[in-house]
């Protein structure tokens, strides 16, 4: 992706590398952490595995969003990666999964394309998107550590 915003997160969690990696991989449930995606539905046949198709509709700064995500990497217990290949703002979100002594070391890392936005709105919602992505991330481990 052309100049795109670049985000990271790390936190550990006392869940073990499989149920971590189930849990973000459920689609169906990354409204409950991931607070502006209002859907996600799976828009390719079969289980979802590398080169399955989802769609994301998101609300950012009150504007609805779709985007079509593709999984580009799916290292089951170690790595889970999407990019969208569709929709207004391009972007790709990677997690790699650590066994750490409490449970499960996971670092993200999201990179955006803001650019389409104007240099001033860029900046805008750049930081927006910092703040929530670090507040998704807090509410994803609140719900790992609650036992999911």
């Amino acid at each position: 992706m052309a100049s795109c915003s670049v985000f990271t997160y790390a936190l550990d969690v006392p869940v073990l590398r499989p149920l971590v990696l189930s849990f973000l991989t459920d689609i169906s449930r990354m409204p409950e952490w991931a607070s502006n995606i209002a859907k996600c539905t799976q828009i390719s046949d079969g289980k979802l595995e590398e080169g399955s198709c989802f769609e994301v509709i998101s609300s950012v700064m009150g504007k609805t969003l779709t985007h079509e995500v593709i999984i580009i990497s799916l290292n089951p217990g170690f790595k889970y990666t999407v990019q969208s290949y569709s929709g207004p703002l391009p972007f790709r979100i990677e997690y790699n999964l650590q066994d750490s002594k409490k449970g499960t070391f996971i670092s993200s890392k999201s990179e955006i394309d803001f650019s389409g936005l104007g240099p001033f709105i860029s900046k805008i919602v750049e930081g927006f998107a910092k703040n929530q992505f670090e507040k998704d991330h807090q509410r994803l481990k609140e719900l790992l550590e609650s036992g999911i």
